[in-house]
């Protein structure tokens, strides 16, 4: 499994910049997004999941998040788009 670490802040002066990076390390069969270093999030940080969650399933790739802020978790929850962005510390 391959794991990719996000880190800092996850808001809409970051995202754009970082979904091309990640949206390209989305190669192996299973692929696991670590959020576990990130400081600060807003709605776009579930944009950015969903955006790599439509991504992986293109390419056929198993995507999970780890280490879910409190936060995003909360917005997810809101939005309810939490069933597609898989969270590993719900299984």
């Amino acid at each position: 499994m391959k794991q990719i670490q996000l880190r800092d802040a996850l808001t809409k002066d970051t995202t754009p910049a970082l979904l091309p990076s990640l949206l390209a390390q989305l190669e192996a069969p299973q692929t696991m997004l670590d959020l576990s270093a990130v400081s600060t999030i807003d709605s776009s940080a579930v944009s950015l999941l969903l955006a790599c969650q439509r991504r992986a399933r293109q390419r056929g790739i198993e995507l999970s998040c780890s280490n879910l802020p409190e936060g995003l978790r909360s917005l997810t929850e809101l939005y309810a788009v939490g069933a597609l962005i898989p969270d590993e510390a719900a299984s």
